[in-house]
């Protein structure tokens, strides 16, 4: 026996969780909370963690099985779901590939909305990465990444591919031009990945590819910091060269002296750096639309987003889930800012009619960046040179990120052109030229310069959720869930109140009889209104069926059947659900019953005869049954309650069209094989986009490197 009553929850006998905390906990693991965030949840309730009566290892044992419940028939759950998203969202789009095994090798999907948002406005800049450790299988997941017209990351499709082999990004672009109607991405940027450079210029021939400049500067960073180190100052002419060459033949010049200054003409690394410059140079793509970056960041944050919502360990058919729910967070942060444009309205920054202009047409996140440019303006004085023609010259050391070099605006014929290419790159006019407007009298931005996806008009029709609309109300269950963690709050602080005294106990425990009395009493009320609706509902169709049923017939019970009104059957019906019914052989993880062109599929247990022709078929009662005189209202059971059948009958609805595999006969899908690709290195080294010299250690005594002060000669002879 316990000598402390919090300690009995560690007793075998008093080991649980309740069904309604269970719910809550279930909610809780939905939204990828650990365990021991689950715990410091429920302490709250209780109001400390020795008072909750199970321990985190309860919580961690629910979560386990809910992961197993997934796991066992993933695939098959997986493209269930896929056919229950394309019954409500006909524009939704899936494919799958598989391997001669028959086991399952790629997967791509998207929504509607991101079809047609891709296919009418945003397919100027596409944004490609894979990551790793994001489903059981340890598949790469493989997202496609837009920007949309507020500046915001959102998903054109996203993928699980096997490897990351040329013919696996072949097969997935493929499929991703399949979904956008063939019409390929103006702009893309990817990793520096060989076998993807080639599934680009196979299926993408037409767009223009750039590499992350980012994991490139990696690279070089992680073989040259230390020789960097050992030549002060090569480190500014490297990041000088690249970032300030304004076009090709610059850059070259640039390069040539730099290798020419440090003799660095047999280097490996600067070689290699120089053999791709034209795939992450910034010279090479200035008048590429690639608005707002210079590598895959947009990638890897929504590969951050992803940790908030995925767990490794889950399954695929969890992760699928999940991606609705960050769609449906876009979507909402899409809503905020369109109400942030549209109802809003700021103060400008500066009294110029051009600002206000940008204010009106930009959606609010556009006008801020403009504001931001246009701020830049006062790090500039103009100096007209001839015709139509003029130098913008900085009055400051550097204007940031254009350095000290003066810039030439050609304003001839109505057009304004700045060689920073800034509006080609972006979609938004540059401090220079937004200065020559202030010098000359513009009062508002030219037509011809303001890009339609910067604006609310980017689409032609708004983009609707891929789910049904309903009204904001929030379902019943939901609203339980939430009235019991509300109520057990302020049942513990009530608790806590009633055992300071006698008296305060005394009045607790008298109101907590009338409130268990008060809901005995409404449950009865309750359990004899359900009871009083069923009977009602059970014989209403057999009175209006058999309106003699008072006669005893001597006749044989016919054999026909009403055709159900649910989706058509293919196979033999589903065994009796009598006594006598053989128990089904539970087959392998992974295993999907045979699937039928018309996505049906039988029971495993009964395979299909020959000769089994398509029509409605008998419900899953025998005829004597089915003609039954209707019985007593029964006890209803909780369906976590009721036993689980030994195999699932999944409704294999998917079209024989979304698979891609040996053979478009009937197949058994089998779970793909667990990669055995690893994760990739989360090393990040400080402006990461430029070279960055190693640190130089210096001594603290003398203030020369290569020693410290405990080996310092000065303090040796101190």
């Amino acid at each position: 026996m316990c000598v402390k009553p919090s300690l009995s929850k560690y007793l075998r006998s008093h080991k649980g969780i309740p069904r309604d905390e269970r719910e809550f906990l279930k909610c809780l693991h939905d939204c990828n909370l650990e365990t021991g965030r689950m715990m410091t949840v429920m302490s709250s309730f209780y109001g400390e963690e020795c008072f909750v009566p199970y321990d985190p290892k309860a919580i961690t044992n629910l979560r386990t099985s809910l992961r197993k419940d997934n796991k066992e028939w993933d695939i098959a759950e997986t493209v269930a779901y896929f056919a229950e998203l394309k019954d409500k969202d006909p524009g939704f789009y899936s494919r799958i590939s598989f391997d001669e095994e028959n086991r399952v090798e790629h997967i791509f999907w998207v929504d509607s909305a991101a079809r047609k948002a891709y296919t009418e406005a945003y397919h100027d800049c596409v944004s490609f990465d894979t990551t790793f450790l994001t489903n059981q299988f340890n598949m790469p997941f493989a997202p496609f990444i837009g920007i949309n017209r507020h500046g915001q990351s959102f998903m054109l499709g996203c993928g699980f591919l096997r490897d990351e082999k040329e013919e696996s990004f072949t097969w997935l672009f493929t499929q991703f031009l399949d979904a956008m109607h063939g019409l390929q991405p103006t702009n893309i940027i990817t990793n520096q990945y060989q076998a993807m450079r080639n599934a680009i210029s196979e299926v993408f021939f037409n767009t223009m590819h750039r590499n992350c400049r980012w994991h490139v500067m990696k690279k070089a960073n992680e073989k040259l910091r230390p020789f960097l180190g050992r030549h002060p100052g090569l480190a500014e002419n490297f990041n000088e060269c690249i970032n300030e060459s304004m076009s090709e033949d610059e850059f070259e010049a640039r390069w040539a002296d730099m290798i020419a200054k440090w003799e660095l003409a047999e280097h490996e690394t600067l070689l290699w750096l120089k053999k791709y410059a034209k795939y992450w140079v910034p010279c090479y793509y200035r008048y590429c639309f690639f608005p707002f970056l210079q590598s895959t960041r947009r990638s890897e944050g929504f590969n951050a987003v992803l940790k908030h919502y995925i767990n490794p360990h889950n399954s695929i058919k969890h992760f699928v889930k999940q991606y609705e729910k960050i769609q449906q967070r876009i979507l909402g942060k899409e809503c905020h800012n369109d109400y942030w444009t549209d109802e809003l309205e700021p103060e400008t920054w500066s009294p110029f009619p051009i600002e206000k202009h940008a204010l009106a047409v930009y959606t609010r996140p556009i006008y801020h960046r403009f504001r931001l440019e246009f701020a830049l303006i006062g790090y500039y004085n103009v100096q007209p040179q001839g015709n139509n023609f003029y130098q913008l010259v900085p009055n400051n050391e550097k204007c940031y990120p254009y350095g000290a070099r003066y810039y030439m605006v050609n304003a001839n014929g109505g057009q304004f052109n700045c060689e920073c290419c800034k509006y080609e790159r972006d979609g938004l006019l540059c401090c220079h030229v937004l200065k020559v407007f202030t010098h000359i009298g513009v009062d508002a931005i030219p037509k011809q310069y303001i890009l339609r996806r910067w604006t609310q008009g980017a689409l032609e029709t708004v983009v609707q959720p891929t789910v049904p609309a309903k009204d904001d109300v929030m379902p019943e269950e939901s609203r339980q869930k939430l009235r019991f963690a509300n109520l057990s709050t302020k049942f513990v602080a009530l608790a806590k109140q009633a055992s300071s005294s006698d008296q305060h106990d005394a009045i607790a425990r008298r109101h907590i009889r009338e409130m268990t009395t008060e809901f005995a009493q409404l449950n009865k009320v309750k359990r004899k209104r359900k009871t009083t609706s069923a009977s009602t509902t059970s014989n209403a169709p057999e009175q209006s069926a058999n309106p003699n049923s008072n006669r005893t017939s001597t006749s044989a019970p016919s054999t026909h059947q009403k055709p159900s009104s649910g989706p058509t059957r293919i196979g033999p019906a589903p065994p009796p659900t009598t006594s006598t019914r053989q128990q089904a052989p539970r087959s392998a993880p992974g295993h999907v019953p045979t699937a039928h062109a018309t996505g049906v599929v039988p029971s495993a247990a009964q395979p299909a005869p020959a000769n089994s022709q398509q029509g409605p078929t008998t419900p899953p009662h025998s005829s004597t049954m089915a003609h039954s005189a209707p019985s007593a209202p029964t006890r209803q059971v909780h369906p976590s309650k009721k036993k689980k059948p030994t195999e699932p009958d999944f409704p294999y609805v998917q079209q024989a069209s979304d698979m891609v595999g040996p053979s478009e006969e009937a197949m058994v899908i089998l779970d793909p094989p667990r990669s055995n690709t690893k994760g990739r290195k989360k090393n990040r080294y400080p402006g990461g986009i430029e070279l960055q010299a190693k640190r130089t250690i210096l001594c603290s005594v003398c203030g020369l490197p290569g020693h410290n002060s405990a080996t310092c000669t000065n303090s040796l002879k101190g």
